[in-house]
């Protein structure tokens, strides 16, 4: 999809632009493709896993999920692990890069 259009497109979380409108940052043009606020979770995650999942994809920290989650950084970090390890990336950025969201 990306190859059809003029400049970068993205695809927000954020519902305050609305699809095919063009924004900027820092100088760099970008096209909304479409808007979306729920990720895609894998099934093969556990409940707690899609939890921390869905957090993380929507670009909280590890200290920031422990505190929604009502539990520590450490068991974040371990549940991230096995997240990875399920998912077959080699951390945060590329399990970010390979995140799908639902079209609403």
């Amino acid at each position: 999809m990306a190859s059809q259009c003029a400049v970068p497109c993205v695809i927000l979380l954020d519902r305050t632009l609305a699809s095919n409108r063009t924004f900027s940052i820092k100088g760099q043009d970008f096209l909304v493709i479409g808007r979306s606020n729920r990720p895609v979770v894998p099934d093969r995650l556990s409940t707690a896993e899609a939890a921390v999942f869905e957090l993380l994809a929507s670009g909280l920290t590890t200290a920031d999920i422990a505190t929604r989650r009502k539990t520590s950084p450490g068991t974040v970090s371990n549940q991230l692990r096995r997240i990875y390890q399920k998912l077959s990336v080699s951390g945060r950025t590329e399990l970010l890069a390979q995140v799908a969201w639902h079209e609403d």
